[in-house]
């Protein structure tokens, strides 16, 4: 299994470890499964049980180079590449075949697709099966696979490639086919881009077995088939087939690897961050406006002094304020924090457990309110520039995503696009006639919120995330998620032609395994962007059930 976002310490250890001790079984021997002394200051960035049990094989991400595949033993502290520059490890077949993914891009938040491929584990050059898919996985006799895969707007489930089981109302991850071939499991996330799921069962059929509970961080099937785990909060629990869990251990960061056929268990313990920076207008040096553990910004005030961000690692989620300079956050409320309104005054927010729901929180003196509730899955939101009005990316249920108008207190949603159609950021334009989104072929367009045509950008493509329009609504920002550097550059809406605004660089790379979103104020003399900070160590456990 590929687990995302990962770094580890150094050297090889043998330890024990102590769980809750009312959890069954918690007490189990674990080891660090990665010579690092050799490997040099790496960054896991997934790993797999290889199904003869004769090693164990580790995706390394090392800081500054290429992602590359490297082998190691259970037993020896020796490491060695497999000269798979670039790749990520997505399942390794019975007959000792690699499904990788090549050319891995980021599309928004967690959700990333690249190139599958296929290439034997005793080397060799890999062989391109599929375009933009997200995860991967061998059936029993290796085969066949199946696929997560985004086509167009949809990320669906495939098995075998080809043949449509499942598509997620916001996207899907980490399938994994049952030892006997029937069910698959994977973790199916409600929000674009957001790592919140629950693990789900279906047969191949495409029926729902059943939703199990959350997951986030790993899902793997037990030797013998009869129940899935899946990793989430810290929390291993297991399922079985009937929809009845268990929780196998619980212990703060650790994420779900795999599991071996003898039962030997991969799981990594992270302590991954998501930080901010910021700079003020009139500085000249950035500042970190990280407040706990996973900031996500979300607008700037008019007078680009204050960020509005979330709190996402918190349960529930936090809303909060801070200023520029550096003095403490302060806490509005909780919920999915979508925009700020133009003004400044009111912080536009979902509810992370009904997301037809949402909700003004005043950003000063005021009561919270809240607007009519819709029957639909809304997946991201922001308000027009004259604050009457708000956008929805959503879904009705069994339905593409497409865009809804609703007028600020009490307008019902009114769709303005087609299904397959969603954005991410603020794309309103400034005089409220136009929309930047992604349509069902995921390439950024201009669609009017008056009836007519989508009007594509030139220069554009499936990778470019907009931010937001310029003051005379000529042109619009876009980014790229990458690696450092973080190029933002301005669109000129005619012509297509590019210029960079700025380049952005977290001012301690360390671990940092993708930079954005950025949020610029409306003159571009204040900004704050955000960055993941990944550090996590690979164990491998025994006696863990």
């Amino acid at each position: 299994m590929r687990s995302r976002f990962l770094t580890a310490a150094t050297g090889f250890v043998a330890l024990i470890l102590l769980a809750d001790p009312s959890v069954p079984h918690a007490q189990a021997q674990f080891r660090a499964s990665v010579d690092l002394m050799t490997i040099d200051f790496s960054a896991v960035a997934g790993a797999e049980v290889v199904r003869d049990l004769r090693a164990d094989d580790v995706v390394l991400k090392v800081d500054g180079r290429p992602r590359e595949i490297f082998t190691t033993r259970a037993d020896s502290s020796e490491s060695r590449s497999l000269g798979l520059a670039g790749a990520d490890l997505l399942a390794i077949s019975s007959t000792g075949e690699l499904a990788i993914s090549l050319n891995r891009q980021y599309l928004f938040g967690f959700e990333t697709v690249g190139t599958l491929a296929r290439v034997p584990l005793a080397g060799g050059a890999p062989r391109e099966v599929l375009e933009n898919v997200e995860d991967a996985d061998w059936s029993p006799d290796g085969k066949s696979l199946a696929v997560c895969r985004v086509v167009g707007n949809r990320s669906r489930i495939e098995y075998p490639i080809g043949k449509v089981l499942y598509e997620a109302p916001g996207w899907a991850n980490t399938v994994r086919i049952s030892p006997d071939g029937r069910y698959l499991a994977f973790i199916d996330h409600p929000q674009r881009g957001d790592n919140i799921g629950n693990v789900k069962v279906i047969d191949t059929r495409g029926e729902v077995l059943f939703t199990g509970p959350f997951a986030n961080s790993g899902v793997a099937w037990s030797p013998r088939g009869d129940e899935v785990w899946s990793g989430g909060r810290g929390e291993f629990w297991a399922t079985s087939l009937s929809g009845k869990s268990r929780l196998v251990w619980n212990s703060p960061g650790a994420g779900l690897g795999d599991i071996g056929p003898d039962g030997r268990v991969l799981f990594l313990q992270n302590s991954s961050r998501r930080e901010i920076v910021g700079l003020a207008a009139g500085e000249k040096t950035e500042r970190d406006l990280t407040w706990l553990s996973w900031s996500f910004p979300i607008g700037l005030t008019p007078d680009g002094r204050t960020v509005l961000f979330g709190e996402q690692n918190l349960r529930p989620a936090g809303v909060y304020l801070r200023k520029l300079d550096g003095t403490s956050a302060v806490r509005i409320g909780e919920g999915n924090v979508f925009a700020l309104s133009p003004d400044g005054r009111w912080a536009l927010v979902g509810s992370e457990t009904d997301k037809g729901q949402l909700t003004l929180l005043p950003t000063g003196p005021g009561e919270p309110t809240l607007l009519p509730k819709t029957a639909l899955n809304i997946q991201s939101s922001t308000f027009f520039p004259d604050g009457r009005r708000v956008l929805l990316s959503a879904n009705e249920p069994g339905r593409g995503s497409r865009l809804f108008i609703v007028d600020i207190p009490a307008g019902k949603p009114r769709a303005i696009t087609p299904e397959g159609v969603s954005f991410i950021f603020s794309t309103v334009s400034p005089d409220g006639r136009s929309v930047i989104a992604t349509g069902p072929d995921r390439r950024v367009a201009i669609y009017p919120t008056d009836p007519g045509e989508p009007r594509p950008v030139p220069g554009l493509d499936a990778l470019d995330t907009p931010l937001g329009w310029s003051k005379d609504g000529r042109s619009f920002l876009v980014y790229r998620p990458s690696l450092p550097p973080l190029r933002v550059e301005l669109v000129d809406v005619q012509s297509g032609r590019r210029t960079l605004w700025k380049e952005i660089r977290p001012p301690d790379p360390s671990g940092v395994d993708q930079v954005g979103p950025i949020v610029i104020s409306p003159d571009e003399s204040s900004y704050v962007y955000s960055y993941r900070r990944a550090l996590e160590v690979l164990y491998l456990a025994t006696g863990m059930e």
